[in-house]
């Protein structure tokens, strides 16, 4: 399993600036909440990534477990940030954009 750390690109789908986050790719993907959490002051249930296609939220057990190696997230990888209101619906979500219209 890599030991050296790498660094990921968050980048909130709403446009804001793009976070660097270093970690070992040999951490859990709750460790990755936990940080993007910290550096943006968002409670982690309100956080929920979306990375080659698939979508990774905090409460799914099987997600939180996996490592950032078995997701295969790479160094320089850009992982979309989407957020939602406290009791409310994921903002920027591209879904909630079409079912507008």
């Amino acid at each position: 399993m890599p030991t050296s750390n790498i660094v990921i690109m968050i980048q909130p789908f709403n446009g804001s600036r793009t976070i660097p986050i270093k970690i070992n790719p040999a951490q859990s993907m709750k460790d990755l909440y936990r940080k993007v959490s910290e550096d943006r002051g968002i409670e982690i249930q309100y956080l929920k990534f979306i990375y080659s296609g698939k979508e990774y939220r905090p409460e799914d057990d099987n997600t939180a477990n996996k490592t950032i190696a078995d997701i295969g997230i790479k160094d320089k990888s850009t992982v979309q940030l989407v957020t939602r209101q406290p009791g409310g619906r994921y903002l920027g979500y591209v879904d909630d954009l079409c079912s507008l219209s």
